[in-house]
């Protein structure tokens, strides 16, 4: 499914907030009709890791240690957002997000290192269910990068390729 799409068709696959959030994004950035090789630009990427994730998994029950991740992210996200970086993908206990795509940005870079301050401090200061705190791992880095919208099995997503 490449080619023209009609702005609808992004507001109509899925309900979830960050699918509309990004449609809404693609719509508002040019981005909804992407050549298929996707623009060549700088980009700077921020990668989030908890520290002795696996370690606390093996003591929290299943139920409240989905409830301490989804906390989590929330917290996060809506630090990348406040920033202007769009959250790519949460993989495990990772969140890796990206800044400058698909809205251009020339002050990515800066914006990529105060959320990075942003996220270091809330976190430290955060206790989540019964006082757990998450020390994390945030690791910044600039790149250029190929990047479009894609679209998997009618979900809408952003292709970068480093």
């Amino acid at each position: 499914m490449y080619g023209p799409r009609p702005s609808a068709y992004f507001l109509n696959l899925l309900p979830s907030m960050a699918m509309i959030d990004l449609a809404n994004l693609l719509i508002s950035t040019g981005m909804s009709n992407p050549r298929l090789s996707g623009d060549l630009r700088m980009a700077t990427v921020l990668f989030t890791d908890l520290v002795g994730f696996t370690r606390l998994s093996e003591f929290v029950d299943p139920v409240e240690l989905i409830g301490i991740l989804n906390e989590y992210f929330d917290i996060v996200s809506k630090i990348i957002r406040k920033h202007d970086g769009l959250v790519l993908n949460y993989i495990g206990d990772s969140v890796y997000a990206v800044f400058n795509v698909p809205k251009e940005d020339p002050d990515h870079a800066e914006n990529a290192i105060r959320c990075a301050l942003e996220l270091d401090a809330t976190l430290k200061s955060t206790s989540f269910a019964n006082g757990v705190f998450l020390p994390t791992r945030i690791g910044v880095s600039k790149w250029t990068c190929r990047c479009r919208p894609c679209w998997y099995r009618s979900s809408p997503g952003i292709l970068c390729l480093w």
